[in-house]
C-alpha cells in the first residue's frame, strides 16, 4: 500500500523534500530577519490594493498589533504553502509530459535555482 502510495506521489514527494530541506536550512531566526524585509508585511489594503499587503492583511484580520514573532511564524508558513504548491505543480507537470527526462530536468533546474 505504501509502495502504491510513493508510486504516484514519487515526484511531489522528491521536489517538496528538497524545499523543505532548503527552507530550514536557510530560513533566518525570528530576530534576525532584516528590517525593510520586515516593513514589507506591515501594510495591509485598508489604504486600496497594494503589491506585498497580503501577510500584512491577514495579520489585521486577528491583531492590530504586531510582533516578530508573529510576523516570522506566519512567512514561514506561507513559505511552506508555497512549496507544498511548487511541489504539486511540478510533479503534475512531470507526470503528464511526453519527454519525462527533459520535463524532469527543467522542473529540477527552476527548483535548484536560486530564484525559485
Amino acid at each position: 500500500m505504501l509502495k502504491r502510495a510513493y508510486e504516484k506521489t514519487k515526484y511531489e514527494l522528491c521536489i517538496l523534500a528538497f524545499l523543505l530541506v532548503q527552507f530550514f536550512i536557510f530560513r533566518p531566526t525570528a530576530d534576525g530577519m532584516p528590517l525593510w524585509q520586515l516593513l514589507t508585511y506591515l501594510g495591509d489594503y485598508s489604504h486600496g490594493f497594494m503589491p506585498r499587503a497580503f501577510l500584512g492583511e491577514i495579520i489585521s484580520w486577528f491583531s492590530d498589533t504586531v510582533s516578530l514573532g508573529m510576523l516570522h511564524t506566519l512567512s514561514s508558513v506561507i513559505c511552506i504553502l508555497l512549496s507544498i504548491v511548487a511541489a504539486l505543480l511540478g510533479g503534475l507537470v512531470i507526470r503528464k509530459a511526453e519527454n519525462k527526462v527533459a520535463v524532469t530536468a527543467f522542473v529540477t533546474i527552476m527548483v535548484t535555482s536560486p530564484i525559485f
